[in-house]
């Protein structure tokens, strides 16, 4: 299991999910989608993971990066196409979180932008067959951008990353499970993959 992105991956620092022996954490506080594709464009690869799972977008909403400028997010797309392909070369399958809602008073982020790159996130998930989901959907309010409640005073950063890593472990376990109960079929049936 990989874990890849910016503060709320790394947050979660080394947690088991689905089952997997604790997670290889390779994310980055602080990092935009830009900073992520290059850094792991740099790295070595590693041995294929059954799953990797991707926080990004919290840094690229910033209002100094004026995510209200449609170049500013045909160039987030540019960028998560890279990982995406990267983390696909890496990993049976590559999940992607929403971005993180902000809390009522992260002035220096655009909470508008949180829910349109998180459209962006879930259609570049469907060009490629990845799986979207919104491990933070407990906590948004219901236009999206904001959180309801759950993020310490700076109002980026969750009060609970061990709840997060439960949600994370519940989507990926799914789909991983289904996996394996599949392949046992197979092999029953004597089929051979």
């Amino acid at each position: 299991m990989l874990l890849v992105g910016n503060s709320h991956a790394a947050m979660l620092e080394h947690p088991q999910i689905a089952g997997r022996p604790p997670s290889i954490n390779i994310a980055v506080g602080g990092i935009t989608a830009r900073g992520c594709a290059t850094r792991l464009a740099r790295l070595d690869t590693p041995a294929r993971t059954d799953a990797a799972v991707l926080i990004i977008g919290t840094n690229d909403v910033a209002r100094r990066r004026r995510p209200e400028r449609p170049v500013t997010g045909r160039r987030f797309e540019a960028d998560v196409r890279r990982i995406l392909a990267i983390l696909g070369n890496w990993s049976a399958h590559v999940f992607v979180a929403a971005v993180p809602p902000l809390g009522p008073d992260a002035a220096d982020h655009d909470a508008d932008a949180v829910v349109t790159f998180s459209e962006r996130l879930k259609q570049l998930c469907a060009e490629k067959r990845h799986v979207f989901f919104d491990p933070f959907a407990g906590i948004r309010t219901s236009a999206g951008g904001r959180a309801t409640t759950g993020l310490f005073s700076d109002d980026i950063h969750l009060a609970d990353y061990v709840a997060l890593a439960g949600e994370i472990d519940r989507v990926v376990g799914s789909v991983l499970d289904g996996d394996r109960r599949s392949q046992q079929s197979s092999e029953r049936a004597g089929v051979v993959g």
